[in-house]
C-alpha cells in the first residue's frame, strides 16, 4: 500500500461518522433529483442490510460487506428524502377553489415581522375550518395582512400569541421567472405548508399564549432581548445587532445587506460559530467564577448553549457550531483530543436525519463548506507562509494579521462556488475586507452580549456598553460601504454551468496536491470527462438553437424577452416601477443575468405608459443597450423623460417607428410594425399609440399588440384582414374588455394566447368576456398571474411551450 493510499484509508477508517454523512448525502441527492419509488427503495435497503449482515458474519474474508452496507446508508438517505418529501406534500395547504375562505386558530412560533404596510408571522395551526368543517390540524402556515386588520390588538402580535381569524388560502408560492428567487422553495425548506392572507378588518382575535409554557420561553425571551437591543442602541446599530446577536435581520436595510454581499462578508450576518464561541466562553467563565466543579461547569455550559440555540431558532449554522462546541467541552472532561472532521460529521448527521432538506439550505451549505475548508486548507496555507522572509514573520501583529488572512482565504476557497451561485457575485475585496470585518464583528458580538447581560440589573452600565458598540457598528458599516463602493469590489457571475463546482474543487485540490501523481491523474481524467461533456453539450445546444420568447411575469404590466437563434436579444417593454418595487431591478435584471445577457440589441417601448416603461431606467443604467425603439407618440411622464435623458447620457440612439417599418435585428426573423398608422390616429390615448408588431420566423408567426384597443383593432382588420393570422397572440391590454373583440380574434385565429397580467389586480383583468371569446375558438390560454413567466420556443416550423421550472 502506498503512502497516499494509507493516508486516505486512515482518513476514512478512523472517521466512521464522516463516511456515514457523505453516503447519506449521496442518497439524499439521489432521492431529490432522481425520485425513485419510495417503497421500492425501502425494500431494497432492507434486503441490502440483511445481506450486509450475513456477509459480515459468514463471509467477512471476501471484504464486500462494507460496500453492501455503504449502499444501505445511501438507500437510507434516499428514503429519508422521499418520505419527508411525501409527508410535506400531503400536508401542503392548497386552495380547492379560487380564493377559498378559511377560519383558523394557532400559535405564533417565530418572531413576527411588523412593518408599515405588512404584518406577517409563521403560525402553528391547531384548528382549521374549511367549507364549514372544523378539524384539528398540525401545519405551519405563513399568515400576512395589513396592520389595520389587527387594530388595537397589533401590540399583542408576538411570539407565543394565539391568533384566531378568517382568511384566504393563497396558491402555494412558486418561482415566477427563470433565475428569480424561489420563495416557495424557501418556505418548503423552512417547513411552511401554506400561505393565508388576512384581508378583512375586525375579524382577528389575538390573545396571550401560555406564558408559563417552556416551549414559548425561548421565543418570549428573544422578543424581550430584541426590544432591549432596540431601546439601548441607535436605529442603525440595532438593526445590525439584532441580526448578529439574535438572528433577526428583518430590520436590516437591503442596501446594507447588499454591501456585505459585495464585499464577501455576508457570512458575518449569520449567527454561527463566532457567536456560539463567545456564548460558550461567557457561560464557562461565569460558572467558573462561582467555583462549580469542572464537570458541572461543562454541563451547565452545554445547557446554556442549547438554550441559546433554541433562542435564535436553531438555524443549521448554530446547530453545527453547538454540536462541535459540545464535543469539545466533553473532550475536556474525558481528556481526549477532538477530531474536527468527526464533530462536523456528527453535526451534519443530526441535521440531515432531523430534516434531509437541510442539505439544500444555503446556510447549511455555506456553514459546512467554510468550516471544512478552514480545517483542510488552513494548515497547508500556513506552511506556505514559511516561504516569507523571517523578518516579516517575527512581529506578533504581522503574525496575527497573517493568520486572520489565511483563515479568510481558506474559508473563501471553500465557499466561492456557493456565493457565486446564490448571490450571483464573487467579491474581489473579500480577503482584505474579512481581515477587518471579522475582528470588529467579534467585538460587536462580545459587547452586544455584555450589554444584554448588564441590561437586566444595571441600565447605566448597559447604556455605556451600548454607546461604545454603536461607535464600532458605525465604523464597521462605513468600512463595508466604502469597500462595496470600490469599482473592483465584486464581479457579476453569469449563469454557471452545473459542472463549475466539480471543475473548481478538482482544480483547487489538484493544485494543493500537485506532487501526488496518482491523485493528479484521477483529477485530470475527471476534468477531461467533465470538460468534454460541457463542450459537446454546448455544441449540441448551438445546433439546436431556437427562437425563444419569454413573457416575463412583472405583475400588472408587460415585459417580453426575445432571444434570437443568432444570439441577439431584444426586450419589449419593462414592467412598472413604484417607490418600493422596480421591475427592471427586481425581476428583469436577475433574469438577464441568469441567462448571461449583458447586451440588449434593442429595447422596444410599445407605448409610454408606466406599466410598460417603469423598469427601463434601471436597465439603461446597468446593461448595454444598443438602440431604443418607440412609437411616434411621445410621453410626458417623469419616467419617460428620465429614459430619454439617460439615452442621451449613454449615447443610445433612439428610433421611432410607425406602420410599414421593419425593425432590423436578425436577417432570418422579421419584425414588422403594423401600427401606429399616423400620429393623429394615436392621439386619442397612449394605449392606441402602441406599437403593434408581427414577428415572422419561417412558418411561425407571433402578434404583439401592446395595449391597443378595439378601435385600433378595427383599423388593423380594415388594412390587413386575414394577413393578421398568427399562431400565437399576446392578448392586448392585459385581457381588458377594451381590447380583443370577437372579430379581431376571429381574424387572427391564434392557437395560443398569452395574457400578461397581475394576480388579484384592481382592474379585474383579464375580462371574463375576453376569456370566453378565446375559449369559444379553442385557443390555448396562458396567463402570467396563474403560471408565472410563459416561455415559448420555435424552430421555424412550430411553437412549443417550455416547462422552464422542470429543466430547460
Amino acid at each position: 500500500m502506498t503512502a497516499s493510499q494509507e493516508q486516505r484509508t486512515t482518513v476514512f477508517s478512523r472517521r466512521p461518522a464522516l463516511r456515514f454523512a457523505l453516503l447519506l448525502c449521496v442518497g439524499i441527492l439521489f432521492g431529490r433529483y432522481v425520485q425513485p419509488d419510495a417503497a421500492a427503495v425501502f425494500v431494497v435497503a432492507a434486503a441490502l442490510f440483511v445481506s450486509g449482515v450475513i456477509l459480515a458474519y459468514r463471509f467477512s474474508q471476501l471484504g464486500i460487506h462494507g460496500a453492501v452496507l455503504a449502499l444501505v446508508v445511501v438507500s437510507l438517505g434516499v428514503c429519508l428524502q422521499l418520505f419527508q418529501r411525501d409527508d410535506f406534500t400531503a400536508k401542503k395547504l392548497i386552495p380547492v377553489e379560487e380564493r377559498e375562505q378559511v377560519v383558523f386558530e394557532g400559535k405564533i412560533v417565530e418572531e413576527p415581522s411588523i412593518k408599515q404596510n405588512r404584518v406577517q408571522f409563521v403560525l402553528s395551526l391547531e384548528r382549521l375550518s374549511r367549507a364549514g368543517v372544523l378539524q384539528s390540524i398540525e401545519r405551519r402556515v405563513l399568515v400576512y395582512g395589513k396592520p389595520a386588520v389587527y387594530g388595537e390588538m397589533l401590540e399583542n402580535v408576538k411570539f407565543g400569541a394565539v391568533v384566531y381569524g378568517r382568511g384566504v388560502i393563497d396558491d402555494y408560492p412558486q418561482q415566477r421567472n427563470p433565475g428569480e428567487f424561489d420563495y416557495g422553495r424557501y418556505l418548503e425548506l423552512n417547513g411552511v405548508h401554506g400561505v393565508v392572507a388576512v384581508r378583512d378588518t375586525g375579524i382577528v382575535r389575538v390573545t396571550e399564549g401560555g406564558a408559563g409554557s417552556w416551549r414559548v420561553l425561548p421565543g418570549r425571551l428573544r422578543s424581550h432581548l430584541l426590544n432591549q437591543v432596540d431601546s439601548l442602541h441607535s436605529e442603525q446599530a440595532a438593526a445590525f445587532l439584532r441580526g448578529i446577536l439574535l438572528a433577526d435581520r428583518s430590520k436590516l436595510p437591503d442596501e446594507v445587506r447588499q454591501s456585505f454581499v459585495e464585499t464577501g462578508t455576508i457570512h458575518v450576518l449569520a449567527v454561527s460559530g463566532l457567536h456560539v464561541g463567545v456564548i460558550a466562553i461567557v457561560f464557562y467563565g461565569v460558572f467558573g467564577l462561582i467555583r462549580l466543579p469542572r464537570r458541572l461547569i461543562v454541563f451547565c455550559t452545554i445547557a446554556g448553549l442549547f438554550f441559546y440555540m433554541l433562542l435564535v431558532g436553531a438555524p443549521p449554522s448554530v446547530v453545527r457550531a453547538t454540536i462541535m462546541a459540545i464535543v469539545i467541552l466533553i473532550g475536556l472532561i474525558v481528556e481526549r483530543k477532538v477530531d474536527i472532521y468527526q464533530s462536523l460529521s456528527v453535526a451534519a448527521l443530526i441535521l440531515l436525519v432531523w430534516n434531509s432538506n437541510n442539505l439544500f439550505n444555503v446556510g447549511f451549505q455555506l456553514s459546512f463548506a467554510a468550516v471544512l475548508s478552514i480545517v483542510y486548507f488552513y494548515p497547508i496555507l500556513m506552511r506556505a507562509t514559511q516561504l516569507l522572509p523571517v523578518w516579516l514573520q517575527r512581529p506578533k501583529v504581522v503574525k496575527w494579521a497573517l493568520q486572520l488572512f489565511i483563515v479568510s482565504l481558506a474559508a473563501q476557497i471553500g465557499t466561492l462556488p456557493f456565493t457565486a451561485y446564490y448571490f450571483d457575485r464573487v467579491s474581489i475585496v473579500s480577503l482584505l475586507a474579512n481581515v477587518i470585518v471579522v475582528p470588529v464583528v467579534g467585538v460587536n458580538v462580545t459587547l452586544g452580549f455584555t450589554t444584554l447581560v448588564f441590561s437586566s440589573f444595571s441600565t447605566w452600565f448597559a447604556q455605556n456598553y451600548a454607546a461604545v458598540n454603536d461607535l464600532f457598528v458605525s465604523w464597521l458599516l462605513e468600512i463595508v460601504k466604502f469597500a462595496a463602493g470600490m469599482p473592483i469590489a465584486s464581479v457579476s457571475t453569469a449563469r454557471l454551468d452545473a459542472s463549475f463546482p466539480f471543475l473548481y474543487y478538482a482544480g483547487v485540490i489538484g493544485a494543493v496536491h500537485f506532487r501526488n501523481r496518482a491523485l493528479i491523474k484521477i483529477f485530470l481524467i475527471a476534468a477531461l470527462v467533465i470538460g468534454n461533456a460541457v463542450v459537446y453539450s454546448s455544441v449540441l445546444r448551438a445546433e439546436e438553437a431556437k427562437l425563444r420568447i419569454t413573457f416575463i411575469d412583472v405583475w400588472q404590466g408587460d415585459a417580453i424577452l426575445i432571444e434570437f437563434p443568432s444570439g441577439k436579444n431584444v426586450l419589449l417593454d419593462a414592467g412598472s416601477r413604484s417607490d418600493t418595487f422596480d421591475s427592471g431591478e427586481r425581476t428583469i435584471a436577475p433574469l438577464l443575468q441568469y441567462k448571461g445577457i449583458g447586451t440588449l440589441d434593442a429595447l422596444i417601448i410599445s407605448h409610454p405608459h408606466s406599466d410598460h416603461i417603469g423598469g427601463v431606467p434601471y436597465l439603461l443604467d446597468h446593461f448595454n443597450v444598443r438602440q431604443l425603439v418607440e412609437p411616434t407618440v411621445a410621453g410626458e411622464s417623469y419616467t419617460y423623460n428620465q429614459i430619454h435623458q439617460k439615452a442621451v447620457e449613454y449615447g443610445i440612439p433612439v428610433a421611432r417607428y410607425e406602420v410599414g417599418d421593419r425593425i432590423n435585428i436578425d436577417e432570418f426573423i422579421r419584425l414588422y410594425v403594423l401600427h401606429p398608422f399616423f400620429q393623429q390616429d394615436s392621439a386619442e390615448s397612449l394605449n392606441n399609440a402602441s406599437l403593434v408588431v408581427k414577428l415572422i420566423f419561417s412558418s411561425c408567426e407571433l402578434l404583439l399588440v401592446g395595449d391597443a384597443e378595439k378601435s385600433v383593432e378595427a383599423k388593423l382588420l380594415g388594412r390587413y384582414g386575414g394577413t393578421l393570422s398568427s399562431s400565437v397572440l399576446k392578448v392586448g391590454h392585459h385581457g381588458s374588455i377594451t381590447s380583443s373583440s370577437a372579430e379581431f380574434i376571429g381574424a387572427i385565429q391564434p392557437e395560443v394566447a398569452v395574457i400578461s397580467v397581475g394576480k388579484n389586480n384592481k382592474f379585474n383583468h383579464p375580462s371574463p368576456e375576453v376569456l370566453k371569446t378565446l375559449r369559444q375558438r379553442g385557443v390555448e390560454i396562458h396567463r402570467t398571474d396563474k403560471e408565472g413567466a410563459i416561455v415559448l420556443e420555435s424552430d421555424g416550423k412550430m411553437w412549443g411551450v417550455v416547462d422552464w421550472r422542470g429543466g430547460e
